[in-house]
């Protein structure tokens, strides 16, 4: 027997560990990783959260605020069974091993779908919400996003690359490209025959520049711009400081959830402006 597996059984007993709740409480949870946070954040009471993860409070976390004061586990078995959680919810990591153990102590485990689409992101926010006891809220959430996202009407169509500030861009086939499409512009990655995620090519921008760069994570410490990155290289820094250039939160583009309705307003809401771009930087 492995030290770490004797060190968790002796926690057991210790812990007494028992069945869940009653069937009709709510589930107490614990969330693993940032998107999972974002998820029970949102539709879970503040009591039914025993923690979050590390990174909940960090600045491209969209609910950081929601996040103070609740304590943070890490993604170790022995530290989440001190909880006693009856669920915990997670989109990555996790072990065999640890599934098999949470399993057979009847603790369940809701894994976030891997959303490709927003339609997916829906799918996501029914299956959470649900899971937590609160499919009312999932419903008003998709409500809520409609009608944001009815506020503000699509910008004049125009050609537009995403570029991020590690110097990746986003092709055909991701949520990128579709929320590209839904504020009214058309991913030149997309339309040069790009698909999923890749470095920014240079050559294809300098041969045939979009009209608009859309740029994510310029505002967090995460995804570094520095000088190793593509975003860095002097041609690219040259279109972009030439064109039409729009900045979204981090934060709201980190997760595939509800809230990347705020990026594609915040997109279509800066093209309406009179002024974006080279203009507006010379006027300040």
């Amino acid at each position: 027997m492995t030290t770490r597996r004797a060190a968790i059984l002796i926690l057991l007993a210790a812990l007494g560990y028992g069945p869940a709740t009653a069937a009709d409480a709510l589930p107490r949870v614990v969330s693993l990783d940032v998107c999972a946070d974002q998820y029970v954040l949102q539709f879970a009471d503040r009591d039914q959260i025993l923690a979050v993860s590390q990174d909940a409070a960090r600045d491209f976390s969209y609910l950081r605020d929601r996040a103070q004061g609740i304590p943070i586990v890490r993604d170790m078995s022995e530290d989440v069974l001190a909880l006693k959680p009856d669920a915990i919810v997670r989109l990555w990591g996790g072990s065999e091993r640890s599934r098999l153990l949470y399993a057979r102590l009847g603790i369940e485990e809701i894994q976030l779908g891997f959303a490709e689409t927003l339609g997916d992101v829906e799918a996501s926010v029914r299956q959470i919400a649900a899971a937590l006891g609160h499919a009312g809220r999932g419903e008003e959430v998709i409500a809520a996003t409609e009608a944001k996202l009815a506020s503000v009407p699509p910008a004049a169509p125009r050609r537009a690359m995403y570029l991020t500030a590690s110097g990746v861009t986003s092709g055909a086939g991701t949520l990128m490209d579709e929320m590209l499409t839904l504020a009214g512009l058309r991913n030149s990655i997309a339309e040069a025959g790009y698909r999923g995620w890749r470095t920014v090519p240079l050559e294809e921008i300098l041969r045939d520049p979009p009209d608009v760069f859309v740029l994510g994570y310029f505002d967090v410490h995460t995804n570094t711009h520095d000088s190793w990155t593509a975003a860095a290289h002097p041609v690219l820094e040259a279109q972009i400081a030439r064109g039409d250039r729009v900045e979204v939160s981090g934060a709201a583009i980190t997760c595939a959830a509800w809230y990347l309705a705020d990026a594609v307003v915040e997109i279509r809401a800066a093209l309406r402006a009179p002024v974006v771009g080279a203009e507006a930087r010379a006027a300040r």
